[in-house]
This record gives C-alpha cells, structure tokens and sequence, in this order.
C-alpha cells in the first residue's frame, strides 16, 4: 500500500490553523484582557501574536502558541505587516489557514474558534472578510 495518503496529510493540514493577531496599543488591561479570553479557549492549533506598540510591557502569562513582539509604533497597518510577516516565516503559516487580526479592544465568546472554523469550512473560494 502506498503511503501517499499519509504524506499529502502532512502537506495538507486536516485542520486549518488560527492565527490571531493583536495590535497593543492604549491600555495594556484591554490587550491583557482580551488575551487571556483567547488564551482559554485556544486548542493545539491556534497562536496568539501580540504586536506591542506600547512603551509599557504588557502582563501577558508566558504560554505556548502566544507570542509578543515589541516594537516602535509604526501604526496599526505597519503592525499586521509586522505580524503577518511573523505569522509567515517563523510559524510557518499555510495558505490554508486563517489569520484573524482584532483589535485589543475587542471580545471573544467560548465558540469563537469552532465558529470561525464552521464558516471557513463553507467557503469555496480564497476569501477576506472583515467586519
């Protein structure tokens, strides 16, 4: 029997990855907050990337799958370049994956991964979507 099946597998995620990217800037309570949602709800396959451009450290617990890079503010566009070019080279991002950029401000709900998940899954196409 071939291994094929076995090696396309491995080219070919049975699952996409989650990449979520923050821009911190503001208050670090609203990042810290935010990361800790995510943090606890996050399974194997999804990383947080925290773009800080603060002069303060952020409180954020050391976990794996969580990155944070500080920086000079170079704007909220210079930060996803930032991180997209971080997602890509050091975590090896597929173009089957999905990105999701929020802002520090934002929330998650407990679903919010599976969610996501559920709607890629019913895209036929490359798609961008914002709201």
């Amino acid at each position: 029997m071939s291994d094929f099946p076995t090696r396309l597998s491995t080219f070919i995620p049975q699952k996409p990855h989650i990449f979520t990217l923050i821009i911190h800037h503001g208050p670090s309570e609203t990042t810290e907050r935010l990361t800790s949602q995510l943090q606890h709800i996050r399974g194997k396959k999804e990383y947080i990337v925290i773009i800080n451009h603060s002069t303060t450290a952020l409180n954020i617990p050391q976990q794996v799958n969580t990155t944070v890079i500080t920086q000079e503010n170079t704007g909220y566009a210079g930060g996803i370049k930032t991180g997209l070019r971080y997602i890509e080279k050091n975590l090896k991002a597929h173009p089957e994956d999905i990105v999701v950029v929020l802002n520090n401000d934002g929330t998650v709900l407990d679903n919010f991964f599976q969610s996501l998940r559920e709607w890629w899954q019913q895209q036929t196409k490359e798609t961008l979507a914002g709201t």
